[in-house]
């Protein structure tokens, strides 16, 4: 059901990849904002003295932290969206792999961060592994509208190997 409602926002979103207008994009809570976080450590440092954190290193907020999450938000997106144009078991492969893929990267973060992403953030470019089961989805949704059941038994199978390739998981055909 989150998918599917991020889906729709991804394609149907006012200002996806943008901000509203008359105002500038915010960060969501999971990254500390520049302006609140120090008022705050002013007065618990006040209260109970300075705090050590040893365990942070590197630039605040984690850069890597949030394209992580984009990446996998984005490719679950791409791949629900490539397995809606396929029919048969590859449109199940890939469902499951979106999922898969969601769930993985995308499953502890809250829903209005997550639609914070798309409606504030352009789709990061799209990792190898991507393109290449996109374009194999691409060419097996090309076999199956043009009837050339050779190529589309082919794609097919190609497209099982990478999945499992990739680390994920397809559902068999009966």
């Amino acid at each position: 059901m989150t998918l599917a409602l991020l889906v729709s926002i991804a394609e149907n979103g006012p200002w996806c990849g943008t901000h509203p207008p008359g105002r500038g994009p915010r960060p969501p809570h999971f990254l500390p904002s520049a302006h609140a976080e120090p008022e705050a450590r002013l007065v618990e440092e006040k209260a109970f003295g300075p705090r050590p954190e040893p365990w942070r290193f590197g630039p605040s907020p984690e850069p890597w932290r949030l394209g992580v999450i984009e990446v996998g938000l984005y490719g679950a997106i791409a791949l629900n969206q490539t397995g809606r144009i396929v029919s048969g078991p590859a449109a199940g492969g890939y469902a499951s792999a979106a999922s898969a893929l969601f769930d993985e990267t995308c499953g502890t973060v809250p829903l209005s961060e997550l639609i914070w992403i798309l409606l504030n953030r352009p789709p990061p470019p799209p990792p190898q592994w991507l393109n290449v089961l996109t374009s194999a989805g691409e060419t097996l949704a090309f076999a199956q509208a043009t009837d050339q059941e050779g190529l589309a038994t082919a794609v097919n199978r190609q497209i099982t190997e990478k999945l499992k390739a990739f680390g994920f998981q397809t559902e068999q055909a009966r």
